[in-house]
């Protein structure tokens, strides 16, 4: 699983040089988790359900040989989708970064996913919200560090006996 605080400054890095969205294209971080959600599966992610979504992808290994790539799937400047490469895909699941405006925004973005997804929350703290969908389970996190609050929502197929 990928650490919170590099998913963080990656998207710092990278979200200013993605293209800007679509007129009307409605990118939001609740509908970043719905095509995460269709995408994740007990194998891993299936990429041809993000890119029928429109999202398109680029690989990233972190500038050296030992970090582990991870494939970056975007559609304008809303969220970006994380996920692993080939085998990998299935332990990292799909995490959604996005940066917010202020801490105030993690409670509108909880109710955003609420209602994307359909289902309430299954815990739900200032830091942290969990929903369990079916056989997956979305965590939802807000991170800040000096320049920047963001979230990020990852999610996993439950295990067979965790459920």
């Amino acid at each position: 699983m990928p650490d919170p605080g590099s998913l963080l400054a990656l998207t710092l890095v990278l979200a200013p040089q993605l293209p800007a969205a679509a007129a009307g294209a409605g990118d939001t971080i609740a509908a970043g988790v719905r095509a995460c959600l269709q995408a994740t599966v007990p194998a891993g992610i299936e990429e041809a359900s993000l890119k029928a979504g429109g999202w398109e992808a680029y690989d990233f290994n972190g500038g050296d040989a030992a970090s582990m790539p991870l494939r970056i799937h975007s559609r304008g400047r809303g969220p970006i989708l994380l996920t692993g490469v080939g085998a990998a895909a299935k332990d990292w699941g799909c995490h959604v970064v996005a940066p917010l405006s202020s801490t105030a925004g993690f409670a509108a973005t909880v109710d955003g996913i609420t209602k994307e997804l359909g289902v309430r929350p299954t815990s739900n703290d200032p830091a942290e919200t969990l929903w369990i969908v079916g056989d997956k389970g979305v965590l939802l996190a807000a991170a800040k560090d000096t320049k920047q609050t963001s979230v990020r929502a990852t999610v996993v197929t439950i295990a067979e006996g965790m459920k």
